[in-house]
């Protein structure tokens, strides 16, 4: 919908010429016009007036004093004054003005949509000193991101001149802004936004009023603004409330086992304490405050489009004893969008997430910090954890797909992360992972801090066709666990594993294909005790000639298959190293297994041997 409301020049002439001087100066009048010596039989040309400031005019000034061009000018002054007569006020002139919308279906109380002031100097002069004013009526519409326009005081009354019945608005009535002291470009436009959002609605009548004004004394005609009809949720609880579901069932407010599609906006805090499931609905946030807590029973979410309005919202937090459920269902995807923390899983809960997409979650799901041992049920599979963007008032990127703390045993199984800083952040937890992919992050694919926790993990297959890892600096980083680690295709990464602090831990990383800038595996911490198994990897070092493909620091001996002391194994010039096997790759160099059955087993290069 676009509305064009243009005012142009209405030719006024600027003064009546009355007693003259031979300084050739009215001295009656508007403004000063200046003088230019014509011949009698030249006509007069009264030009635009600009919109600020002393306009420059044509009048006559002849050299002897004739009847003939001040009947002239009365006469021209008199009928445009009369043609601009239906105007109480002066209008600025070079100036035409466009008001468009944008959102043409927003929701009451929730959705934003954009109302754009486009202004447009139709001269060939600057205009300066401009002011927009917008009179907003608060109980129609809302200003929720104001852009250059900043609320004003005192308020007053104004004069609609374009609104039949309206006449004397009350700006007490309304919230006043305004955007002060502009400039606008001769022959050039500019646009101005400013984001409300709808309140209530009532046909034919205006939710706010927009003018020009120049030097705050001429002022365009009042445009009336028109909010495009919205929908309307079902209010759940407002800003400052909780409400329980079983309260809201009684008061006919939720379907009782009647999973209608609709539409559900919260403000406040809402309790579950009962078995209920919203389905194939809109749930909307309408503020940062605005939550929702498990108390008790079973609250399941199935083909859901759970969201904040503008804002972020605080997240679903599960107490002990109660269970919830985020699902897509057999043949859909639910989808949570703009929280902080999507869901708190408290140690005695039960969490099922399954087919569902997490987007522009600070943290998805997370397992917060206990003095002891977190014992739920956790069940996350076929999800998607990935941000583009946090609203407000959150800041920066995303923190993680999965936040897990002290959790006892953890399975996940075909997620996927994107676009945030960690994939899996967990520490003292004992995490199982198969055929989850990441990719585009920002630190770390999976990252497990422990005292001799396991991670094992298994990838989507040794192939960087379709990598388990891509465009991440590290792939997994773990410190002070057991890792069991394959099936990977690890590409552009800075370093595929980096295992740290063994001591005396197991390490079995094998079975993977690595494209890495630095290191393809760094292991540190190799003990006597240590168990490991770093066997049949293929790894590229991305041309990076101070790369290493196998790199051990930090270590005594152990069992098994050991990357040799301290950078002796090094990528050069893009070549392979790969360990299991003797092969000759490109940029010469054979490399071949010595015992690795025994203690201490090496990589040797062939023609050389390494000492033990």
């Amino acid at each position: 919908m676009v509305r064009q409301v243009v005012f142009a020049s209405a030719h006024i002439l600027a003064g009546i010429p009355g007693r003259q001087t031979n300084r050739g100066k009215t001295l009656i009048g508007l403004y000063r016009p200046k003088y230019k010596a014509m011949n009698s039989r030249q006509h007069i040309e009264p030009k635009s007036l600009a919109l600020a400031g002393e306009p420059s005019i044509r009048s006559l000034s002849t050299p002897r004093f004739s009847m003939k061009p001040v009947l002239q000018n009365l006469l021209i002054a008199m009928f445009l004054i009369c043609a601009a007569a239906p105007s109480a006020i002066a209008q600025p002139f070079g100036i035409s003005k466009v008001v468009r919308y944008t959102n043409t279906n927003p929701i009451a109380g929730c959705t934003q949509f954009q109302i754009e002031f486009i202004v447009s100097n139709t001269i060939q002069e600057d205009i300066t000193d401009v002011n927009l004013d917008l009179f907003v009526l608060p109980t129609f519409m809302t200003v929720t991101d104001p852009g250059d326009f900043l609320p004003t005081t005192p308020p007053f009354n104004f004069t609609c001149d374009l609104c039949p019945g309206q006449d004397n608005v009350l700006a007490s009535d309304h919230v006043w802004f305004r955007a002060t002291g502009l400039t606008i470009p001769a022959g050039q436009t500019r646009t101005f936004k400013v984001g409300v959002t709808t309140v209530s609605f009532l046909l034919g009548r205006a939710a706010a009023y927009f003018r020009v004004c120049a030097n705050t004394v001429v002022c365009s005609g009042i445009d009336r603004i028109w909010p495009y009809e919205p929908s309307f949720a079902r209010v759940l609880a407002d800003v400052g409330e909780t409400k329980r579901i079983q309260d809201l069932i009684d008061d006919s407010i939720l379907p009782d086992g009647s999973y209608t599609p609709g539409q559900y906006l919260l403000k406040g805090t809402l309790i579950a304490d009962t078995d209920y499931e919203f389905f194939a609905n809109n749930f909307l946030l309408g503020h940062p405050d605005a939550n929702i807590i498990v108390e008790s029973g079973h609250l399941k979410f199935t083909n859901e489009h759970v969201y904040g309005c503008e804002q972020a919202w605080k997240g679903i937090t599960v107490e002990a004893g109660a269970s919830l459920t985020v699902t897509g269902g057999s043949q859909a995807t639910s989808i949570f969008e703009d929280a902080e923390v999507g869901v708190t899983a408290k140690s005695g809960s039960t969490v099922n997430a399954t087919n569902t997409k997490f987007l522009n979650n600070r943290t998805g799901i997370k397992v917060p910090h206990l003095g002891g041992t977190n014992n739920l049920g956790l069940n996350v599979g076929f999800n998607s954890f990935e941000v583009d963007k946090l609203k407000k008032p959150l800041m920066g990127n995303g923190f993680a797909g999965l936040d897990l703390n002290s959790l006892y045993v953890a399975v996940l199984t075909n997620n996927t992360y994107k676009k945030m800083d960690y994939g899996i952040y967990a520490q003292n937890t004992n995490l199982f992972t198969s055929y989850d992919e990441f990719g585009n992050l920002n630190n770390v694919g999976i990252r497990l801090v422990g005292n001799g926790h396991q991670l094992y993990q298994v990838g989507k297959g040794k192939t960087l066709a379709a990598p388990t890892f891509h465009n991440v600096p590290t792939g997994i980083l773990t410190f002070g666990v057991n890792v069991y680690s394959r099936s990977n295709g690890m590409r552009s990464v800075t370093s595929g594993v980096r295992s740290l602090n063994l001591n005396n831990k197991d390490a079995f990383i094998f079975d993977n294909e690595i494209a890495a800038k630095d290191n393809g595996i760094l292991v540190s911490g190799l003990r006597p005790l240590t168990r490991s198994n770093i066997d049949n990897n293929f790894i590229t070092m991305d041309y990076n000639t101070a790369g290493r493909g196998i790199n051990s620091i930090n270590s005594s001996k152990g069992r098994g298959l050991v990357a040799a002391h301290e950078r002796q194994h090094r990528g050069r010039d893009g070549r392979h190293l790969r360990d299991g096997h003797a092969e000759q790759q490109r940029g010469g160099g054979q490399w071949e297994l010595c015992d690795p059955h025994q203690p201490a087993g090496r990589l040797r290069h062939l023609g050389e041997r390494w000492r033990s």
